[in-house]
């Protein structure tokens, strides 16, 4: 075959075989003026952003840009026109028929076993920031999505000794986005920055109510786990014991009273929705996460060394020690050997192994972190009214607005 870029006698040759390579190529290659006009569009143009040449050629290159970067194009436009080099410029698409979407998104719960991402902004999105105000539905099969998933789920070959992960694992994934469409059908949000913070807004006030419920829940369990394995032991009157045992029933019950407290303030919106009280899930969270470690740290205490070294169900099931794993678990009448050893498995699966360590970072983690949760509290907390309180009771009156003419 011919080499057309050293046969200086085929040039109508080498404009051809360039234009199959454009033609066939998968990438998009669109040519323009310097005044942004389109003037060639190839075929994987029309697949990506949905209109056909004839439709794109000839009208200006915004044509698949945000409206909130056009400025951009027009610098690059400028920057080509003085002769300078413009690197490789990536942003989210526009197409005739939805959007392509570029990059990812982290700390995902549950990507990898539910059929739909919902995708929204984190937060409020700033004016010059537009384009990361989206918010859509993208199936998990769609071309270009990719799941990196990690999981607590016990990979042992007799799950029995997991009682709590084996149930309640849950992936925890990185999505990725490389070149996704997503139909207009499927796009809530596309650039309105005034309205970016509101989904965010209700799937974290859930998020967070879910939370609180769940810390309340966790602490009386962890109280409850520390009453049960003290009885097994027979050391429940031990006077260390009992001070350990004192302080974890103060926190389950502070932390039940928080979510309590939570749902006695609740709110009710427009469309009938009940919103537990911010400043009360806040400072439940706070609170309670800010002693989980010292509370957990208690019942690993209280519990013993056999917590970690407990023998297997499959040990306790051996007919070749079935008999020394029950002569030796066994402490009282009334406590098998069985029975203690299910409870130590517990202990051990649910604060002190793999599923534990995650468990304990991905809650204190919401809302983000016991910082932001007390700087939440403080945001939220009625301030106006304690201050008020404080001056009656010291019986001085109400701050007025100052006289600017005084000044």
């Amino acid at each position: 075959m011919p080499d057309p870029f050293r046969d200086r006698d085929s040039e109508e040759l080498a404009q051809a075989w360039l234009a199959a390579i454009v033609a066939s190529t998968d990438d998009v290659i669109v040519s323009k003026t310097l005044d942004g006009i389109i003037t060639s569009w190839n075929p994987a143009a029309q697949r990506l952003f949905g209109w056909t040449e004839a439709e794109a050629v000839g009208r200006h290159i915004t044509l698949i840009i945000p409206e909130d970067r056009y400025a951009e194009e027009n610098d690059v436009l400028a920057r080509i026109r003085r002769g300078e080099r413009v690197d490789h410029f990536e942003t989210v698409r526009r197409t005739k028929d939805g959007i392509v979407l570029k990059g990812a998104k982290r700390h995902v719960l549950g990507a990898a076993v539910v059929h739909e991402l919902c995708v929204v902004p984190s937060g409020a999105v700033p004016e010059d920031d537009a384009d990361r105000a989206i918010a859509c539905a993208v199936p998990v099969d769609t071309a270009g999505l990719k799941i990196v998933s990690i999981t607590t789920a016990p990979r042992a070959e007799d799950s029995r000794h997991f009682p709590i992960s084996r149930e309640r694992s849950i992936p925890d994934c990185t999505v990725l986005f490389d070149d996704v469409f997503v139909p207009w059908d499927r796009v809530f949000l596309d650039g309105e920055v005034a309205y970016s913070a509101a989904l965010a807004d209700a799937l974290g006030t859930w998020e967070r109510a879910r939370a609180a419920a769940t810390l309340a829940d966790e602490a009386e369990l962890i109280y409850g786990l520390a009453l049960t394995i003290v009885e097994m032991n027979g050391v429940p009157d031990a006077t260390h014991i009992r001070d350990k045992l004192s302080k974890m029933a103060v926190w389950a019950s502070m932390c039940r009273a928080g979510w309590t407290a939570a749902l006695a303030h609740a709110t009710t919106t427009e469309t009938g929705t009940v919103v537990p009280a911010d400043v009360h899930v806040y400072a439940t969270m706070a609170y309670g996460r800010s002693l989980f470690n010292e509370m957990v740290s208690y019942l690993h205490d209280v519990s013993g060394g056999l917590l970690l070294t407990c023998p297997t169900v499959a040990d306790y099931e051996n007919p070749e020690t079935h008999f020394y794993m029950e002569k030796y678990l066994r402490t009282m009448e009334g406590v098998t050997g069985e029975d203690r050893m299910k409870i130590f498995h517990v202990i051990r699966d649910l604060t002190a192994d793999h599923y534990g360590g995650w468990a304990k970072i991905s809650s204190q983690m919401v809302g983000g972190g016991l910082h932001a949760q007390r700087m939440a509290t403080l945001r939220t907390f009625p301030s106006d009214a304690a201050k008020a309180r404080a001056r009656r009771v010291a019986r001085i009156p109400e701050r007025q607005a100052s006289d600017p003419s005084l000044n």
